[in-house]
């Protein structure tokens, strides 16, 4: 456990000791599995900097893992960037030949394509927490029969809202998400779902957050299994409200018999994982652009701030010219994701229009 106070002062720390610590954290994780672990390697930003930290501990105790290579893994989930294997695939040969090590990378794709999930489970939109609970709440109403015109503007005060929903049968989860009540009557706005994203709930697409878990998460977890492998992860508390609170529950390593699951680098900020970068000069994915430091001293990249799924709509309401800017890189992906889904396409159009109508979102198209 982590106080959210330790956490604040860790974040605090200059980036050399961050560095170490998160070093000594790695190191902590190897001589827990016996130096059977994997880097999580997505291209992005964050494991670029984590697959070089990594592999610096692999450089420095040859003698413990007897000179095996680093195993790493890299989920092509169908909704990459053009080009992101190619440069992890580079990234990868770099890494192994600045640190003098031999680098195992497993390529793997799930069965399904990101075009498949859409259609089976739904659309990424907001964020995992928000869709997530869109997707409960809209299963719950088919399930039970409730109409949602005839509740939602029912759904004021917290309590009786509770008592309301809990009489017409509706579990724990429902009733958290759409009061914020929890089952012991004490309040958790946390883990409403807010009034902007109602509309979603009745929206003529469905929504998930299922995504990530179907075409990254399990096909890796799958080469984990395998080969017998714990996951390094390049996940920080600063990434959001959820990764905070999951930090919060474990630290940097999570201890499950002799299995760990590594977040080295829990207690970073983006400056920090920028500051590495130029500290070391690492290639990133070109995407990025170039590293430029800022009049008041901050780094930034020119270009894209963060890679991730290319068409991914988590986090729409604060990055509105994401489309816009991918359409200046991938003419025919935009083309592609805008095409009604009867006509091949993905049916991005209808959603983006929804979200920017209902949900008072500026999406560009």
């Amino acid at each position: 456990m982590v106080t959210a106070e330790k956490l604040k002062e860790m974040q605090g720390y200059r980036p050399e000791f961050k560095h170490h610590l998160s070093v000594s954290k790695l190191y902590q994780a190897c001589l827990k599995t016996g130096y059977k672990i994997a880097v999580s390697f997505s291209g992005g930003k964050d494991s670029t900097v984590l697959l070089d930290i990594t592999a610096r501990v692999w450089s420095k105790n040859r003698k413990d893992h007897g000179e095996i290579p680093l195993p790493v893994v890299y989920a092509n989930t169908s909704n990459e960037f053009s080009g992101m294997e190619v440069f992890v695939r580079q990234y990868c040969a770099y890494i192994g030949q600045k640190h003098g090590i031999g680098i195992d990378l497993h390529v793997v794709r799930g069965e399904q394509t990101y075009y498949d999930v859409l259609r089976t489970e739904g659309y990424p939109v907001a964020s995992k927490k928000t869709a997530r609970k869109v997707r409960e709440v809209r299963s719950w109403l088919q399930e039970s029969g409730v109409q949602w015109d005839d509740i939602k503007g029912r759904l004021k005060d917290g309590i009786q809202s509770a008592n309301m929903l809990r009489a017409m049968g509706a579990p724990d989860t429902i009733v958290l998400d759409l009061t914020g009540i929890k089952s012991d009557n004490k309040v958790s706005t946390y883990n409403k779902l807010a009034l902007k994203w109602r509309p979603l709930i009745t929206a003529p697409f469905k929504v998930s957050e299922k995504c990530c878990d179907i075409l990254k998460k399990a096909p890796i977890k799958i080469i984990e299994r395998e080969l017998g492998l714990s996951p390094v992860i390049a996940e920080m508390a600063s990434d959001s409200e959820t990764r905070k609170q999951s930090y919060l529950k474990t630290g940097c390593n999570a201890f499950k018999g002799n299995h760990v699951k590594s977040k080295p680098m829990g207690f970073w900020l983006e400056q920090d994982v920028l500051w590495y970068i130029d500290r070391y000069k690492l290639p990133t994915a070109p995407m990025y652009g170039d590293l430029v430091r800022q009049a008041d001293g901050t780094l930034k990249f020119s270009g894209e701030q963060r890679t991730g799924c290319k068409l991914c709509l988590f986090g729409c309401q604060f990055d509105p010219e994401r489309l816009e800017r991918l359409k200046g890189m991938e003419p025919q992906t935009i083309d592609f994701a805008l095409r009604d889904l009867e006509q091949g396409g993905l049916g991005y159009r209808e959603v983006v229009e929804y979200i920017n109508e209902n949900c008072k979102c500026k999406m560009k198209i």
